[in-house]
């Protein structure tokens, strides 16, 4: 009994992923290129996009959008939050309208500051306690600990 509802679990969800939304970025008509490598970009540079016409449909408008808003190509992402977004691209062509999405993922211009630490003494301790750590955000370099028993 549990490995028939193990297997009918692996089959719907097998089926379910399967038939969720167009992740590639194109469909029989059209693909949505964004001249990215992987689909990262960095904040600050300029998303230039196009869509390929497989079947050479008279196309006419297209509208891009980062997530809800409309954008205009070339777009410049220096107010962009950072991470992943969803960038469509909605195609007018012979009174039908057909849309086509992708994830991009836009990462920080700056390189992450290096911190180092040093350990200036060690004390012996209960290890059957538990231990909070505290710093306080003001110009003290002091650290604080709390130790509670464990329950």
């Amino acid at each position: 009994m549990k490995t028939s509802i193990n297997f009918l679990t692996v089959l719907f969800l097998t089926v379910f992923l399967s038939s969720c939304g167009n992740k590639s970025g194109s469909n029989k008509n059209f693909t949505l290129e964004t001249h990215l490598k992987n689909n990262v970009m960095t904040l600050g540079d300029t998303l230039n996009l196009s869509v390929r016409n497989k079947k050479q449909l008279d196309i006419d408008s297209v509208t891009y959008r980062l997530d809800d808003a409309t954008i205009e190509v070339p777009y410049p992402t220096q107010d962009v939050k950072l991470g992943s977004h969803k960038l469509t691209a909605i195609i007018k062509h012979d009174d039908v309208i057909e849309s086509i999405s992708t994830k991009i993922v836009i990462l920080s211009n700056k390189l992450p500051k290096i911190y180092s630490y040093k350990i200036l003494n060690e004390y012996p301790h209960d290890i059957s306690a538990m231990y909070e750590h505290l710093e306080p955000l003001g110009k003290m370099p002091l650290c604080y600990l709390l130790v509670g028993l464990k329950k």
